[in-house]
């Protein structure tokens, strides 16, 4: 079914022909079937790493979060402290792991967490920077470095906990 803007826009029905918009409307049933047909397909390429998720409440504890310190780190560019999460994560199981989410929770005074946020120490993609595109292979280490410029101004320096929530190991 096509139909033109001239019905609703009055303005653009003085302009010429070649300015007419055509608007095809497209069933709903179809975008369904487009849903169904990625999923059930998945949308992987030859170049990326065909992965499956570990079973992510038992593999992730064989991880090892160690060496995390917090402080607010002064930020040449912008001239602002920003608090800053440092520490090293290391794989004490038998899977190689390309992708690791942890959650950085930041505490107040009291204690209490004030803000949580997500960060990636291993993140390995075919579309990732070949610098940063790392896999973890067991026994290795990794040190990381987050920046959290959106962390509420009440956080207490030192107070935060670093827990890993996702895992994604290798097929191959």
């Amino acid at each position: 079914m096509n139909a033109t803007l001239k019905e609703e826009h009055p303005k653009v029905a003085n302009r010429s022909a070649s300015h007419t918009i055509r608007v095809r409307v497209i069933p709903t049933w179809y975008y369904v079937m487009m849903v169904a047909a990625l999923m059930a397909g998945g949308c992987t390429s030859d170049h990326s790493l065909r992965a499956s998720f570990a079973d992510s409440d038992s593999y992730r504890h064989q991880l090892a979060v160690s060496e995390v310190q917090s402080f607010l780190y002064f930020e040449p560019a912008t001239q602002a402290q920003v608090p800053q999460v440092r520490g090293s994560l290391r794989n004490l199981g038998n899977q190689t792991l390309i992708m690791v989410e942890v959650t950085l929770a930041f505490k107040d005074r009291r204690n209490k967490v004030i803000f949580e946020e997500t960060a990636y120490p291993v993140y390995a993609s075919s579309l990732s920077h070949p610098q940063s595109n790392k896999s973890l292979a067991p026994g290795q280490q990794v040190k990381f470095a987050f920046k959290s410029p959106a962390c509420p101004k009440d956080w207490q320096p030192g107070q935060v906990d670093v827990r890993v929530t996702k895992v994604v190991a290798s097929n191959s």
